[in-house]
């Protein structure tokens, strides 16, 4: 990443970091949606442990136990695969954006 020179090229930076960020969040708070009673708790929890034991760790965690993350809704229709799914996709660059700001 090419460093700012300017205060507005900063802003810029930091923007567009941010906006990309909350893309990411998004789809995995949608996928939790359908998985957790309360998804963005979810994804915060899922963030500390990624950050902490690294992504890898996370996505096992999360096959292996997923109620370590929250509460997970009472319905045995759960989409686990695709929850799977857009973590393994969107996982990393959720942490590398988070990371950056």
């Amino acid at each position: 990443m090419e460093v700012p020179e300017t205060l507005k090229d900063l802003h810029t930076a930091i923007e567009t970091v941010r906006q990309a960020y909350v893309a990411v969040r998004s789809a995995v708070e949608q996928a939790f949606g359908q998985v957790y009673k309360a998804p963005a708790q979810a994804t915060d929890q899922l963030l500390s442990v990624a950050d902490e034991f690294g992504p890898d760790y996370a996505q096992e965690m999360f096959g292996r136990d997923p109620h370590a993350l929250g509460d997970v809704i009472a319905d045995h229709d759960i989409p686990w695969t695709s929850a799977r799914e857009v973590l393994g996709r969107d996982l990393e660059p959720m942490l590398d954006h988070h990371d950056r700001l």
